[in-house]
Parts: structure tokens; C-alpha cells; sequence
């Protein structure tokens, strides 16, 4: 531990750390892993409950979470869009599109083709003020057919437990970092 000179232009400027800053470390991680199916009957716009979801307690509320989600949908009839809506506390973040019409207001999207077909639906968010107290986040999924139908999580609709079938996983991370 000797000592360092630095030397700057003379039109430098700025503020040099002269202790350990923490800003931008990672400072906790929670992962939730959903091995299992889900299942819900919607109608056109409706959400399910949540599908998949993580309770999570922030050290400081001057802290950001940055949110990932990885989600595998499938639904019945095939040739359907699909929709994910990230929840903070029950209640609709603000990680959601604009209103237009009336288009569904969700995180993220995609469609399936195919009844045996499931679609990833993946998304980010760097949530600022989070709560010092244990809250849920959580995803609710949807549909953009104008009639009741099926949405699975972690299954296509066509899953008729053959080895050509599949099941994969869901997974809803949080990590906080330092402000």
C-alpha cells in the first residue's frame, strides 16, 4: 500500500472515490424456478392469475431491481397471440405499452403457431424505489383471441406425454443493485 500520484490535464475535471463505493454492485439475487405446468381458461384481454411469481424484500428503497423473466406459453387452437404482464405487489408495473384503442397493455408478447408449439416470451426491467418490504412480483399471462381459450405455462396445448413432447422451465429473477 504505497502511495499513488495522478496527474491530470489542467482542464480536468470530477470527483475521485476515495473509498470502496458499493454503487452498481449486485447486492442480492432470487430466482424462481417454475418446473411445473400452469394452466388458465381466459377470455379475450383477461389475465390470469399469477403464473409465476417471487416474493422479494429490497435493502434500500434507493436501490434499483432489475427484473428478468424467461417464460414458455403455449395455447390452445394454435395461431394464438400470447402476452405477459409483469405484476409488482397485485399490482400492473409500469413495464407495460402504450395505450392504443383497444390493444392489451402488456410486457411482452408473441404468438403460437401451432397447438403442439410453445413460445418463449422473455423481458427486462429496472425497477427504481423498490420496497423495503416483502413484496410479490409476479407475471400473469394472456391471449388475443376473441374467444375462451386455454393458456399453459411450461406445456404446449397438444401434450400428450409421449417422448416427442416436451416441458421446459419458467424462470423470474430479481437482483438488486446498489444506488
Amino acid at each position: 500500500a504505497s502511495d499513488r500520484t495522478l496527474k491530470l490535464p489542467s482542464d480536468g475535471d470530477g470527483t475521485i472515490l476515495t473509498t470502496n463505493s458499493s454503487v452498481g454492485k449486485i447486492l442480492q439475487v432470487e430466482q424462481t424456478v417454475k418446473t411445473d405446468t400452469f394452466s388458465a381458461q381466459l377470455t379475450q384481454g383477461s389475465l390470469s392469475g399469477d403464473a409465476i411469481s417471487l416474493d422479494f424484500t429490497a435493502t434500500s428503497s434507493s436501490n434499483r431491481l432489475y427484473i428478468t423473466y424467461d417464460l414458455v406459453l403455449g395455447v390452445e387452437s394454435g395461431n394464438q397471440r400470447l402476452g405477459a404482464t409483469l405484476y409488482v405487489g397485485g399490482s400492473v408495473s409500469s413495464f407495460i405499452g402504450d395505450a392504443s384503442s383497444s390493444s392489451q397493455r402488456v410486457s411482452t408478447n408473441g404468438s403460437s403457431y401451432e397447438e403442439w408449439q410453445s413460445q418463449n416470451l422473455a423481458g427486462h426491467a429496472l425497477l427504481s424505489n423498490p420496497s423495503t418490504s416483502s413484496t410479490t412480483y409476479s407475471l400473469r399471462i394472456s391471449h388475443g383471441n376473441n374467444s375462451q381459450k386455454y393458456v399453459y405455462m411450461n406445456r404446449a396445448a397438444n401434450d400428450d406425454g409421449n417422448s416427442y413432447t416436451m416441458r421446459p422451465c419458467s424462470t423470474l429473477t430479481i437482483m438488486e443493485v446498489a444506488a
